[in-house]
């Protein structure tokens, strides 16, 4: 093993954290074998039964020996055969039951998650099949069934960390229709007066676009970042544009600049080859992605290198020949952990989130919710979109750090110092200079857990690539497989979203490992990773969506009914911030007998809580001002103030 391998355990320990929890499954939907799939990974033993056999004799026994009992099969199957949830949990107590529903709504149709069509059905009254335009189009992906594995693998895994009477009588219902609503979060984040526009519908430099070259193959260009514009210049051959390139990545001036870009752009592609494009920019440290086959993609070697790819051969692709969705690696040393005791399965589990985009702060924002204390720490040097900010870091609480500063480091090691996870979502080596790497940390600390997400996983040929979502798509053959006469984004962050679950799941598993064995661990996971497994249980062709018998009308997410219709079924919030008045937002949350999670509270302004966090630290107020006047420690601007200046600037005038 290269890259982080270090004083970690061998390849033998992996995947045994949960190799004391019998799994006893009831059902045979897409979800469920997704759900089975991720809790098998990490040792558990998977027994699955017929709905016949839960009217059996032998069922008592089985039940009497089982930790969880996945009941994805329809809805009242399992109650009706003489096994309502109330009569489980007087026979076993402590097994928690997870019970996989399209719906919670009292009059939704007679679906169930087994259905052939479950997830084309739920995409279509969720909202999902018409983001691709019109004609909505059926989604190939099966959104519902996948992030319904993922929520539930969750919440089992966080009722297994509950211990004695407080593990008993758990039993957790995931609809599928508030699990696929999971995708359209960064969407629908909105309030009723928006200090300002969406940044994501003004005018921009066409850094996210795919582009034909000259081979006829496609590729995916991603950077929105100053040296992500510098190294396309370089490969481009066009330092001339640099300037006026960086300029634009915050907001252009109109529309009819936005398409000068795009023409330049478009024209510049056509000169080289699709596979040289990837490499040259790559090469200068940008981040292009040649828009793959599944077939492409499975027969490169960083797949298997990687461990993406368990079992190559005829069934490649399949889940089957798949690694784990999220690698978890016990490393040496160990530390005494406290009890997790709390009313919350996380209750006094510390986490410094130093991520930065969608999937890692996803990640940390699920920790929060499950009850951890979650500090989000940020550079003042780093912009952000503020409507992606307000999704993904509720339940958090912010600190703006100069890493670069002595000050600004002593502060992130004494966070470290008293955390039990740490998370990153940098490329791979990228915090090494800090002394942040996996590594470095695990070695410093023993018993903490590091989760690092990155775009194409690690041990690789890719590993150090920068990538997004986009690039993720492409590489995987989502792109492709979406094409019609050209290939297609995926309108929506489905592998942004599904790595930070993931990398929830893992951290969930890590301390419950932890919790047993007292050893900390490496959680890697990937968008790849995710694009991979998520692609075993799709449907193709893309097909038209048609109105025909059991099917919803196609529901347009932009639509206030929708919209009205996702707040009536517990999907879409609406709520009160402190600072920007009323906003709504989706909150993808179970429903569970007992408290597992937390709503929390929205998320704050950068830096709003600097002085509070480093208060608790013991700083007193003298020495927190000479850090902040210093600039090791910013309280920032607000995030839209920010934002706005950021604007102002690009355009050539002044802040309002």
């Amino acid at each position: 093993m290269s890259g982080d391998g270090g004083d970690m355990g061998p390849d033998s320990a992996r995947g045994r954290e949960l190799d004391d929890v019998k799994v006893l499954r009831v059902g045979t939907s897409l979800a469920g074998d997704y759900l089975s799939s991720l809790l098998a990974d990490h040792g558990a033993m998977v027994e699955a039964v017929t709905v016949e056999a839960v009217s059996g004799s032998g069922f008592v026994e089985r039940l009497s020996s089982a930790d969880v009992l996945l009941d994805d099969t329809r809805p009242g199957a399992v109650a009706s055969a003489g096994w309502p949830t109330g009569r489980i949990h007087a026979t076993r107590p402590s097994i928690v039951v997870c019970s996989i529903v399209p719906s919670l709504t009292a009059d939704h149709p007679d679906w169930s998650a087994e259905d052939d069509d479950i997830d084309a059905k739920i995409a279509a009254e969720v909202g999902i099949n018409r983001l691709g335009g019109t004609p909505p189009r059926i989604d190939p992906l099966p959104v519902a069934s996948y992030y319904g594995s993922l929520i539930g693998a969750v919440y089992v895994v966080a009722a297994l960390l509950r211990e004695g009477e407080a593990r008993d009588s758990v039993a957790i219902t995931v609809p599928l229709d508030v699990a696929a609503a999971t995708v359209l979060s960064r969407r629908l984040v909105d309030f009723d007066a928006p200090p300002m526009p969406d940044g994501a519908t003004q005018p921009h430099l066409p850094m996210m676009e795919i582009y034909r070259c000259r081979d006829g193959r496609f590729v995916q260009l991603h950077g929105l970042y100053p040296n992500f514009v510098r190294a396309l210049m370089t490969a481009a051959g066009h330092p001339e544009w640099t300037d006026d390139a960086v300029r634009g990545l915050d907001v252009l001036p109109d529309r009819e600049t936005e398409q000068l870009w795009r023409g330049r752009f478009a024209e510049f592609f056509l000169r080289r080859d699709s596979w040289t494009w990837e490499r040259d920019i790559n090469a200068a440290g940008g981040a292009c992605t040649v828009v793959r086959t599944r077939e492409e993609l499975l027969a490169e070697p960083h797949l298997a290198a990687s461990g993406i790819l368990a079992m190559p051969g005829p069934d490649a692709g399949r889940l089957s020949s798949l690694g784990p969705g999220v690698t978890v690696i016990p490393t040496a040393g160990a530390r005494r952990a406290a009890p997790l005791d709390g009313p919350l399965p996380l209750d006094g589990v510390r986490v410094v989130d130093l991520c930065i985009v969608l999937a890692g702060p996803t990640c940390g924002r699920i920790l929060g919710e499950l009850g951890a204390e979650v500090v989000k720490v940020d550079s003042p040097n780093r912009e952000i979109t503020p409507f992606q900010w307000f999704d993904v870091n509720r339940t958090k609480e912010s600190i703006i750090v100069d890493l670069r500063t002595d000050g600004g480091a002593e502060v992130v090691a004494e966070l470290i110092d008293r955390a039990d996870v740490v998370l990153q979502n940098f490329r791979s080596g990228k915090l090494r200079n800090f002394g942040l790497d996996a590594r470095a940390l695990v070695e410093r600390h023993p018993g903490l857990v590091v989760t690092e997400l990155n775009a194409y996983d690690y041990d690789g040929p890719w590993e150090e690539r920068a990538g997004w979502e986009h690039n993720a798509q492409a590489a995987s053959g989502m792109q492709h497989d979406r094409a019609r006469a050209t290939p297609v984004q995926v309108p929506y962050p489905v592998n942004d979203y599904a790595a930070g679950y993931l990398g929830a799941f893992g951290t969930l598993v890590a301390l419950r490992g932890r919790q047993r064995r007292g050893n900390g661990s490496i959680v890697r996971g990937s968008l790849l990773r995710t694009a991979a497994r998520l692609q075993a249980g799709s449907r193709l062709p893309v097909e038209a969506a048609t109105v025909r018998d059991g099917y919803p009308a196609e529901a347009d997410v932009n639509d206030t009914a929708t919209q009205g219709e996702l707040a009536r079924r517990g999907i879409l919030h609406r709520f009160a911030h402190p600072k920007f008045g009323r906003m709504q937002q989706v909150v993808p949350r179970p429903i569970c007998s007992v408290a597992l999670d937390r709503f929390g509270w929205p998320a704050p302004d950068r830096g709003a809580d600097s002085r509070r966090v480093l208060g608790r630290l013991g700083y007193d107020p003298e020495r927190i001002s000479v850090l902040v006047d210093s600039g090791a420690v910013g309280e920032g601007l607000g995030v839209f103030e920010r934002w706005a200046v950021v604007t102002a600037e690009a355009l050539g005038h002044d802040a309002v």
